[in-house]
C-alpha cells in the first residue's frame, strides 16, 4: 500500500486534503476535510472518495513527556452496487488493523527520527 499525498492544507478546522491510496495497482482518490481541531485531535471526513461515509478521529493522549497515546475511530458505509464487494475485501476489521498497524509503525519510525536530530 502506497499513499501518495498531492495536497494538504495546514491542519485547522474546515482545511483539505487530497490524496490517492493506492492499492497495488488500484488507486483510490480521497479528499478529506479537517473538523474539531484541538490539541487533543482532529476528525477526518471524507468528501470525495471511494466510500459512501467515512469519519476518521484521532485523539492524542498525553501519557507522559516523551509519550502519546493515539485513538483512531472510525465510522464508515460503504457504497451500493458491486464497487461495494471491492471495497469490503479492502476495508474489512481485519484490513482496518494492518492500516493503522502499519500507521503506527510508521509514526514511531519518524517519531524516532526527529527525536534523534
Amino acid at each position: 500500500m502506497f499513499i501518495q499525498l498531492h495536497f494538504a492544507e495546514p491542519l485547522s478546522n474546515g482545511s483539505l486534503a487530497k490524496f490517492t491510496l493506492w492499492l497495488g495497482p488500484l488507486p483510490l482518490h480521497w479528499l478529506a476535510k479537517h473538523e474539531a481541531v484541538t490539541e487533543n485531535g482532529f476528525v477526518d471526513i471524507q468528501i470525495e472518495g471511494p466510500m459512501a461515509y467515512w469519519r476518521h478521529e484521532h485523539t492524542f493522549e498525553m501519557i507522559d513527556v516523551h509519550q502519546t497515546r493515539v485513538t483512531d475511530s472510525v465510522t464508515y458505509q460503504f457504497p451500493k452496487g458491486i464497487r461495494s464487494w471491492l471495497l469490503r475485501l479492502l476495508f474489512n476489521p481485519i484490513g482496518l488493523r494492518f492500516l493503522f498497524s502499519y500507521r503506527a509503525f510508521a509514526t514511531r519510525r519518524a517519531t524516532r527520527q526527529i527525536s534523534q536530530l
